[in-house]
């Protein structure tokens, strides 16, 4: 499964991690700034959990409708509620000039 957010939160985690280096480089310390960063890297990681917990839950199949039904019931849905969670949080740090979805300001006010 290809995930569109993945460049960018990465992309966007390596503009924190910059802005972070060149203030430490200036010798400024920000530990407002560095905990923004780690911050931010523990949403990466959930996101590749999110997505990786899906992409487990979508791959099960069962022949008997009533029990894949079940499955994507009780496993995918809320392993898609959990992704969205994640990617909702990580679209409120990204700008939308990287971010690779519409927004909910896109989608609520369609120009």
């Amino acid at each position: 499964m290809r995930f569109e957010p993945f460049p960018a939160a990465l992309q966007h985690q390596e503009l924190l991690a910059g802005a972070l280096n060149g203030l430490e480089s200036a010798g400024i310390k920000s530990p407002e700034q560095k905990k923004a960063l780690e911050e931010f890297v523990g949403l990466v990681s959930s996101l590749r959990k999110a997505t990786a917990k899906l992409e487990k839950a979508a791959s099960h199949h069962n022949d008997d409708p009533y029990r894949h039904a079940q499955h994507i019931k009780n496993d995918v849905k809320p392993a898609m509620a959990d992704l969205r969670e994640v990617v909702d949080n990580l679209e409120t740090w990204v700008s939308s000039e990287y971010w690779p979805l519409p927004t909910y300001q896109d989608m609520l006010f369609l120009e």
